[in-house]
């Protein structure tokens, strides 16, 4: 059964671009606009998916607040947060694995497999 991740972040253009990317690699995608989309999504399918990649900045519900939710109500799922902006929660940060944007096929790939194998 390929693993299914779950993608986060308010630019649809982002979105697309990594689901192209995992699911050319074998993955299911889900996507969401927003951390609030996210975990409402979570809360409805609890253990369906394998990794978390969320942006930091995003309106509604930071994906700082997010992987915070994440991981204390599914603390065996995987977190890859990414940004563009050079955050200030870098603390908060150093809990997940983290990509900066824009990022390359092979570098989001090398990330992903890093989580779904640890």
């Amino acid at each position: 059964m390929p693993t299914t991740v779950l993608v986060v972040d308010d630019e649809r253009q982002l979105r697309g671009y990594c689901k192209a990317v995992l699911m050319k690699a074998g993955f299911e995608v889900v996507e969401a606009e927003d951390g609030l989309e996210a975990y409402e999504w979570l809360e409805r399918h609890a253990g369906c998916i394998g990794l978390l990649i969320s942006d930091v900045q995003m309106p509604r519900m930071d994906g700082l607040t997010l992987a915070d939710k994440v991981r204390d109500a599914f603390p065996s799922t995987p977190i890859l947060m990414i940004s563009g902006f050079s955050s200030k929660a870098s603390e908060r940060l150093a809990k997940a694995a983290f990509l900066r944007k824009p990022f390359s096929p092979n570098a989001l790939m090398g990330k992903v497999q890093t989580l779904i194998t640890t």
